[in-house]
């Protein structure tokens, strides 16, 4: 606006510095009277349109609109090239009010600072893939999204494709992928090149496709099997890098995560595990941490060269536990718990690491989720870590998800651990959940929901009579397509606070009595133990099929342990049930355990103990 209001007019005509003066102050006023917005975008206007300015006159024009925006430009200007480039890109914007790099330009432009790299190019005339490679990275780190810009830029990576290296167009899909911006044609014709163009990447950049196409959620077949025979190669030729051979497993695994592509052969998976035990002193623990978490994603359990792999992993990680951050330490304990791998160095070194507050504070929802899994799968008995992860649990709690609250719950309970606070506070923001977000919840979390209540022996009438609707609202998908060991369960969770759901019982009653073939001993073992808790009626024909179908699997019998012997027969007892098989097997097992007739009826259950009531205050304090 200076320039063309005030500078052009003056240069044309060869006015004086006094009538520029004068003119500057005019401009000042009006200048002044416009919102701060306007402001800014008139100093870079105003910067851009006197870019090429060289001559002493000129600069006098520079210095003046520097005098009128209050913008030190002068040891800027020779930065920016071209000037209707800066303007454009500039001029769009700052036109979005709700855009974040356009605030961000506006407070470089008040404090004197130059414009990024991706507002001082123009993609549609880039013509070479260094100056695209600059502003792709300037803008994937500014978090900018503007679908336009990433699509001109798209396109001018399209033009290169034929002439640019291709680790080169492999970084500039990393950072269109860290935009989340995805342009289909541009990947189908990367793939294309890379496959006409067999061997031509690193290993790092295969890790670099990989992960790009893994946070895209792109698929490509071709690109994918040739991208693994490259891995394969550079690993036989000894050519792969330890960050390139980290990643590119742990994009493989993501892909395979997210359905987007096969398990990779086994041969490669074996390779990986073995040049990795092999060269441990190549890898850095983040990288190291990356292989874990694609094992972890993987799921191998119960293999020798996977469980080498991890000890090896989990002596060097023991060693550097100092190094790793809080998300690492997560990860790696939540690998080791996935593979059932136990090494109890690595425990005790991650322990110690997250026992400092400054790490421990750095953990967000799914990694407290994830290292309390880990932790409770190999039943640690680290009770005061397990009390500070609890905590940290109730601070994200208002981040987590049903299916992270429900590992979290039940992770506490594998470990023994109580926390009445973080219990209380669960289920209060469970019963406050709108019932289309239960009904959304999958159906393994939500049973693992309840049984995780159940254990933590968390008495709330409100919040199981919730959970009973979900499950009742689930209809056939639950009743019919699930194994009946889940109705197991869920009834099991139910028993265990002593809560009879009438209805819910009688539904699963009924679909056990037309499913009962399925029913293991073991299941009709827990299902009669939790029945017994709260003395259900038992409809009288599935009675029958319960007493024939135990007598029916008396050679099952054997195989059951004391424990469930006794449950079994004890809550037959308890219910009324007539099975003289379990009744003599029992004896044959305890030979001094009483008979069932010499027992004239159910045990008195113990009366609670009388708790006096706290006062407001210190309710307030325990919540």
């Amino acid at each position: 606006q200076f320039w063309l209001k005030v500078g052009a007019p003056c240069w044309v005509e060869g006015l004086s510095w006094p009538c520029w003066k004068q003119r500057q102050q005019q401009f000042q006023l009006q200048f002044l009277q416009q919102p701060p917005h306007s402001r800014t975008m008139a100093g870079c206007l105003s910067a851009s349109a006197v870019l090429r300015a060289t001559r002493p006159a000129r600069r006098a024009a520079v210095a003046a609109a520097a005098a009128a925006t209050g913008r030190p430009m002068q040891s800027q200007l020779r930065r920016l090239q071209p000037p209707l480039v800066v303007t454009a890109w500039v001029r769009r914007g700052l036109a979005r009010s709700n855009s974040s790099t356009a605030s961000a330009t506006a407070g470089a432009a008040a404090a004197g600072e130059a414009p990024p790299a991706h507002l001082s190019y123009d993609p549609r005339r880039v013509r070479d893939i260094a100056t695209l490679l600059l502003i792709a990275r300037s803008a994937a780190e500014a978090g900018y999204s503007d679908a336009s810009w990433w699509r001109s830029s798209c396109v001018a990576a399209q033009r290169l494709v034929g002439t640019a290296a291709l680790g080169d167009l492999a970084r500039f899909l990393e950072s269109a992928a860290q935009a989340r911006h995805r342009d289909d044609e541009l990947l189908y014709n990367f793939g294309d090149a890379v496959v006409a163009q067999h061997g031509s990447l690193d290993a790092d950049d295969v890790a670099r496709v990989l992960r790009s196409h893994a946070m895209l959620g792109f698929r490509n077949d071709r690109l994918l099997a040739e991208l693994q025979d490259q891995l394969f190669g550079l690993m036989r030729q000894s050519r792969a890098t330890a960050s390139g051979l980290s990643g590119s497993v742990r994009g493989l695994a993501h892909l395979e995560k997210l359905g987007l592509a096969q398990r990779p052969p086994p041969e490669l998976l074996e390779s990986v595990a073995r040049m990795v035990t092999e060269h441990l002193a190549f890898f850095k623990p983040a990288d190291l941490c990356d292989v874990l978490e694609a094992y972890n994603l993987y799921r191998i359990q119960s293999d020798p060269q996977t469980s080498q792999l991890l000890l090896a992993i989990g002596s060097v990680l023991g060693r550097s536990a100092g190094e790793l951050s809080a998300a690492q330490c997560a990860s790696s304990v939540r690998a080791f718990a996935k593979c059932r791998v136990h090494d109890e160095r690595l425990l005790s070194a991650v322990a110690t690491r997250l026992r400092e507050a400054g790490v421990r504070g750095s953990l967000n929802s799914a990694e407290v989720t994830w290292t309390l899994y880990g932790f409770a799968k190999f039943s640690s008995h680290d009770t005061a870590l397990m009390d500070l992860l609890s905590i940290e649990a109730r601070r994200n709690l208002h981040n987590m998800d049903l299916p992270q609250v429900s590992s979290v719950l039940a992770s506490l309970g594998k470990a023994n651990v109580h926390s009445p606070v973080l219990t209380n506070r669960a289920a209060v923001r469970l019963r406050r959940l709108p019932s289309e977000d239960l009904d959304a919840a999958p159906l393994n979390d939500l049973s693992a929901l309840a049984m995780a209540f159940g254990k933590l022996q968390a008495y709330d009438k409100p919040l199981f009579e919730a959970l009973a609707q979900a499950f009742l609202r689930r209809g056939a998908r639950l009743f019919v397509q699930e194994p009946c060991s889940m109705l197991v369960q869920i009834t099991h969770a139910f028993t265990k606070v002593h809560i009879m759901h009438s209805e819910l019982f009688a539904a699963i009653a009924a679909i056990l009595f037309e499913r009962f073939s399925e029913l293991t001993l073991l299941d009709i073992t827990k299902y009669l133990h939790g029945l017994a808790k709260v003395d259900y009626n038992l409809p009288p024909r599935l009675r029958e099929r319960l007493e024939n179908g135990i007598e029916a699997q008396a050679q099952g019998a054997a195989s059951l342990g004391v424990f469930e012997l006794l449950k079994l027969a004890s809550a037959a007892r308890r219910l009324g049930l007539a099975v003289p098989s379990v009744d003599a097997r029992v004896k044959a097992v305890l030979p001094y355990e009483p008979d069932t007739g010499e027992i004239s009826g159910p045990p008195r259950r113990p009366t609670p103990p009388n708790r006096r009531r706290q006062s407001a205050r210190k309710r307030k304090w325990t919540w």
